[in-house]
């Protein structure tokens, strides 16, 4: 029987707009610091990742990066992620890849919970004596 059960280990959902340091961080943080408040404003998250990123894994999804549990990300990425509710959005983070400007999306902690069911063979009288009389004729042909 499978049911849905809220768990213990959540999971979350994000999208990011990834402004790597290049020669100068201080520009790097200044224009992520204009994306957080382009997006702050209302414009299109998507839209942003999609023009502004420089996380070539995810900038064609609009940044998007599909749930997520604990451990999977740096640290300051994720603690951003997991501390926030769905629909904010934060930044700049700083991770080793750059300034992040990230937006969560939605968390889940849903599990699925089933019961498992176990069958045991159990042979009856007969069927051991088949099987008994099946060795003794191949143990017989192996000693011809």
């Amino acid at each position: 029987m499978d049911s849905l059960r809220s768990g213990v280990n959540e999971l979350v959902k994000a999208s990011h707009i990834l402004i790597n340091f290049g020669t100068n961080k201080d520009s790097a943080k200044a224009f992520a610091s204009q994306l957080y408040s382009r997006a702050k404003k209302g414009e299109d998250f998507a839209a942003l990742a999609n023009e502004y990123s420089q996380d070539n894994g995810s900038k064609g999804r609009g940044g998007e990066y599909d749930y997520f549990p604990k451990g999977q990300m740096v640290k300051p990425f994720e603690d951003a992620c997991f501390n926030n509710a769905p629909g904010s959005i934060v930044g700049p983070v700083e991770t080793e890849f750059g300034y992040h400007i990230i937006k969560v999306t939605d968390k889940i902690s849903e599990e699925i919970k089933f019961s498992e069911i176990m069958i045991t063979v159990a042979l009856t009288m007969n069927t051991k004596k088949q099987i008994r009389r099946d060795a003794l004729s191949f143990k017989q042909q192996l000693d011809d």
